[in-house]
Formats: structure tokens, sequence, C-alpha cells
């Protein structure tokens, strides 16, 4: 999602020379523009000076031309736990009709960790651009999936506040969290897990992704949205 700005952001001072060092991100979309995120890309790196010769690999994360540098980009995480929001004075249904907001973790869940405190948002994700990289690289074993290629891709979180994208990462139900069974089987087993997990995921609400159900219905029609949401919130 585009990292939106908002009040509970990391403090971010202007820097030297009357330069804003988050000047990209007040020139994000909203979600309700078809705007995409390679368009945001495209834009934002032509406003960096000779980008046609940006280094192969982020060297750090302290400024946005930093970010944009190579062809692997890192993304903070936020965690968004398993507090309910509909009793909240601030709620609002965004879903359309036929539709419920219960069926949807992104529609449900507004309630997430502080914005940039890797405790509880732990590791970043990353985009690669795959025009930039080799078959050779992408063949080498990655030493993990949040430094998916080590060779262009540095395992540290980027800086939250210079971030243009972030990845909503939902803790989601306790009965959805123990009905998954993947690599990490014996913490879903576990409800202290569960519990600690959720813990710090309060801090401040969140509704920038919520227009996204309604802007799918909006291009494809409620017939097909039918279709292919058919079984969304349902386990089987």
């Amino acid at each position: 999602v585009f990292n939106q700005i908002h009040d509970d952001d990391p403090a971010v001072k202007n820097g030297g020379n009357g330069v804003d060092p988050i000047a990209p991100r007040r020139r994000l979309p909203s979600l309700q523009r078809d705007i995409t995120i390679l368009d945001v890309l495209e834009k934002e790196l032509r406003q960096i000076p000779k980008h046609d010769n940006l280094p192969t690999k982020l060297k750090d994360s302290s400024s946005m031309s930093s970010l944009l540098s190579g062809p692997c980009i890192p993304i903070p995480r936020i965690l968004f736990g398993s507090r309910e929001s509909t009793l909240d004075s601030s709620w609002t249904p965004m879903a359309p009709h036929p539709f419920n907001d219960e069926d949807f973790v992104t529609l449900r869940y507004r309630w997430h960790t502080e914005r940039g405190a890797f405790n509880g948002n732990k590791y970043p994700k990353t985009l690669i651009d795959v025009t930039r990289v080799s078959e050779e690289d992408i063949g080498i074993k990655a030493p993990s999936i949040h430094n998916p290629i080590e060779k262009y891709c540095i395992p540290d979180p980027p800086h939250y506040s210079l971030s243009l994208f972030r990845v909503n990462h939902y803790l989601d139900s306790a009965e959805a969290f123990y009905y998954r069974t993947d690599a990490r089987i014996d913490m879903r087993e576990c409800e202290e897990c569960y519990a600690k997990k959720g813990l710090g995921a309060n801090v401040s609400i969140d509704d920038d992704i919520r227009p996204w159900l309604q802007r799918f219905v909006d291009s494809v029609g409620v017939e097909k949205a039918l279709e292919l949401l058919a079984d969304a919130g349902k386990f089987q």
C-alpha cells in the first residue's frame, strides 16, 4: 500500500538546504485513484539525477534516493492485530453491498503497532525489478524471504519515514491463525504465541487500504467480484 503520511508517523525533520526528506511521500496518490506502484516508482526515479546510472545495490536507507537506487527495494511492514474495530466510534463500514467488512481482514482490522518500530513489525519485504537482475542471480539460494537476493538487497529494515510503500501484515482472528498449516505450525498451535504477537498492535488506527474492495467492485462489476471472492472469510 502507498505509505501515506499520518499524525502518528515517526518524527522526520526537514533536511538541510531547504530539502524535505519526505517530499516524495507527500506526492503519493490516494488508493482511490487509478495510479499503480509502477507509476509512482517511475515518477520518483525521474526525480533522481542520472537515475539510469544508479548503483546495483542499496548501500543504506538514509534517503529516498538510496531506497530507490537498486533493483531491490526494501518495504517496511506494519502489523495489524486482532482488536475488533466495529465498536469503535470511528468505525464506518466500507464494504459495498452485498459484501461484509467482517469477511476481509483488510477491512475488518484497523488497529496496528507503532509505525517504524522494529519490535512487532519485524523484518521488511522487498520489491525486485527483475529487468535489472540476471537469471543467475535469481537462481542463487536466498538467505531468507526478507533478503531474497543478497547481491542486491540489505537485510535491515528501511527508515519507515522515507519509504514510499509499506506492507500491511495481519495477525487476523484466532480462528484464522490456528487454521493455517504452514512451516510455522508449532507456533500456529500455541495460544500464548498468538496472544504475544498481538501485544502492541493497538497503538492507532489506519484506514488507508480499506477502500480497495469498492474500487475492485467498480472495476470488475458486482457479478464478477462475487465469483472471485466467493469464499472470502470462510474456512473449509
